[in-house]
């Protein structure tokens, strides 16, 4: 997988555990920790001063970043010592040139230096990457107390222009001050791009000094940022600043390094440029078994892309340049693994092996809000796919880090994002790829439940399409049938933690890209409320949408995975010796993000509601 990271600091805190502890400050000056203590009344630690120095000069003819930063903390009460720990994180673009932490304690004639003495050095993990190479230094500030301040300094170097660079207004705890300053001589020139919300909030000035520019972004009284559930990436919201080098000038001669979006494809194209230059007679010959007899390209493309998916395991990789340029097919092919980038190198050469259209396509995730056609940099990115052009030149969108998509399925992940497609070494398409409509990410669900005494007991069946078919598949691989009721209990999960299902049985289909469908067995046992000669059944029995819950204080923008369509039909058997007295009225609400409707019916001996 392609990455951009190093782009802001990684910080790691201990959550707050216990009450508030105050305790006098003795010894500095009161007026300081006073204004903070009255301004922030429910923080245990602000940012009293957050700068960032970017120096651009010129070393070889070409030029070369230099980051100097320096985070202030102050701790206005006890509870500061549960924060801190932290974390610096360094990698193979904005490398590590050396790091400074210390604290700051309060006596009585000023402030004693306390130096942190030891960095543990540890390579990043990642989940989704089976080698990372970001290194974290992992420190704890000594003796925080009511009135110390935590402050550490560190420098990286960048020596490939090519790369942008992230500045960030925020950060988990509210901040007096934040300055982010690029000096660079005037034979250099920069373009950059302020977004997130609040953008209001920074303050912009540009001076000459001493031959060189100076820019400058300044926000005071900055707001802290809290991560709720579905919360989308910073980018999305968090005012920051985009700094990218256009261009610079070198003994009278101009060098454009990214000014556009031109710029930006002759980059990323140079990287794909060197690779599967000559016909492999390995994966022609695989191409031509998969696709033997076979016409239509389309349904040729769905084997290879199929085979694919299949059989090359998906292995991510971040390896300094090395995580942005995909391997020869020939290698990927006889690896049996690779990352986004070698997977669509395989898909490529074995599409164009058959005489058909391929690209090569370059892609952010929703993590990434930016787009290629308002400011194009190595940041619009971290993702590579392939692109068949089908008969009628339409690009089709085909992601190998896929497991169980169609041809037809593009992952939600990817879906809204424009994407940069390469057509040889001066043409490319901008594409904005489609957002599945809800129709297309079908759920449905119906059961037919009986009571015997006070438990519910019934079975059911499920069919789905779209996003969720491709994860549940993922989940039911490798799995027994005894496996099974924990799964689709925990993914598609019902009204009381008493719902025991229990058994699945998956409908086997001919057809590879079929919907899901299984059939399921179930019981809840204590459900029904009794009053006398009175009975209460609540049939809402979907749990759907789980586990949302929108606070009114709400600040961060909200995310959702994907569109869907959940369909819940629910028949209760009315039980002999029983009348209906009372069933719900119909209810429906409607906007352009949201929309139910619920029926009930009565019919014969039994209850039907349908939820959609």
């Amino acid at each position: 997988m392609i990455l951009n990271k190093n782009t802001t600091p990684v910080y790691l805190f201990i959550l707050l555990l216990n009450s508030v502890l105050f305790s006098e400050v003795s010894g500095q000056e009161s007026g300081e920790f006073e204004k903070y203590s009255q301004r922030y009344p429910d923080n245990a630690v602000i940012i009293t001063s957050l700068k960032l120095d970017m120096v651009i000069e010129m070393a070889n003819g070409k030029p070369v970043v230099s980051l100097n930063e320096d985070k202030q903390y102050l701790a206005l009460n006890n509870n500061a010592n549960y924060f801190s720990d932290s974390r610096e994180t360094f990698g193979t673009i904005f490398r590590f040139k050396s790091i400074e932490a210390y604290s700051l304690v309060p006596e009585k004639e000023g402030y004693r230096k306390i130096p942190v003495k030891s960095f543990n050095k540890t390579y990043q993990a990642d989940n989704n990457l089976f080698y990372d190479d970001d290194i974290s230094y992992n420190f704890t500030f000594p003796s925080v107390v009511s009135g110390a301040k935590m402050i550490s300094k560190t420098s990286r170097t960048c020596d490939d222009p090519t790369f942008p660079y992230k500045f960030y207004f925020g950060e988990f705890f509210p901040g007096d001050e934040y300055v982010f300053t690029v000096t660079c001589p005037e034979n250099v020139k920069i373009r950059y791009k302020i977004l997130g919300r609040d953008t209001s909030i920074i303050n912009f000035s540009v001076l000459k000094k001493a031959g060189k520019k100076v820019y400058t972004w300044r926000a005071s009284d900055v707001k802290s940022y809290i991560w709720d559930d579905y919360t989308p990436d910073a980018d999305y919201f968090m005012p920051h600043v985009i700094i990218q080098i256009s261009e610079y000038n070198f003994k009278g001669e101009t060098t454009r390094v990214n000014s556009s979006l031109d710029d930006l494809y002759k980059i990323v194209y140079k990287r794909i440029s060197s690779i599967n230059l000559s016909e492999s007679g390995t994966i022609k010959v695989l191409a031509d078994s998969l696709t033997k007899g076979i016409e239509s390209n389309k349904e040729k493309v769905r084997q290879i892309y199929r085979w694919v998916q299949r059989n090359i395991k998906y292995v991510a990789f971040e390896d300094g340049e090395n995580g942005f340029v995909p391997r020869e097919a020939n290698l990927v092919l006889q690896r049996k693994y690779g990352d986004c980038k070698d997977k669509t190198s395989l898909l490529v050469a074995m599409m164009k092996s058959l005489g058909l259209k391929a690209s090569y396509t370059w892609i952010g995730t929703r993590d990434i809000p930016y787009k290629f056609s308002e400011f194009a940099t190595c940041s619009n990115f971290n993702h590579m796919i392939a692109v068949w052009w089908d008969d009628n030149n339409k690009p089709v969108i085909l992601d190998g880090t896929t497991h169980y998509n169609s041809l037809e399925d593009i992952p939600a992940f990817i879906q809204g994002k424009e994407c940069l497609i390469d057509n040889g070494p001066e043409k490319y398409t901008v594409y904005t790829i489609p957002v599945d409509s809800p129709e297309k990410n079908t759920v449905y669900d119906s059961i037919t439940v009986e009571l015997k005494g006070d438990t519910l007991v019934g079975n059911g069946t499920s069919i789905i399409y779209g996003e969720l078919r491709s994860d549940m598949l993922d989940y039911f691989e490798g799995k027994t049938l005894t496996d099974l009721p924990g799964i689709v209990n925990k993914i598609m999960p019902k009204a009381s933690n008493k719902f025991i299902i229990e058994s699945v049985n998956p409908v086997k289909s001919d057809d590879a890209d079929a919907p899901l469908k299984y059939d399921y067995k179930f019981c809840l046992p204590d459900y029904l409320t009794a009053n006398h000669d009175v009975a209460y059944l609540n049939l809402n029995l979907d749990r759907f949408p789980a586990e949302i819950n929108i606070k009114d204080d709400r600040l961060a923008p909200f995310k959702i995975n994907n569109t869907i369509r959940h369909i819940f039909i629910c028949t209760l058997k009315i039980p002999d010796g029983y009348e209906v007295r009372d069933i719900p009225k119909n209810s429906s609400y409607d906007n352009r993000l949201f929309g139910y409707n619920q029926s009930y019916k009565i019919s014969g001996n039994v209850i039907l509601l349908k939820t959609i």
